[in-house]
């Protein structure tokens, strides 16, 4: 998982980098889980058979 900490101090920062920050990490981890889903199917063809199935 990508939860990676602000690199300045956050009372530096206004709310919009903040949250910018939250929304791309959010995002991240999102497309990271895609990648993992899509690697698991790509390893496994009973499992996509499986997960067809469900």
């Amino acid at each position: 998982m990508t939860n990676k900490p602000l690199h300045e101090e956050a009372t530096a920062l206004g709310p919009q980098a903040i949250d910018r920050h939250r929304a791309m990490s959010s995002l991240i981890e999102e497309l990271e889980a895609i990648e993992e889903s899509f690697t698991f199917r790509l390893m496994s063809p009973q499992a996509t058979v499986a997960l067809v199935h469900v």
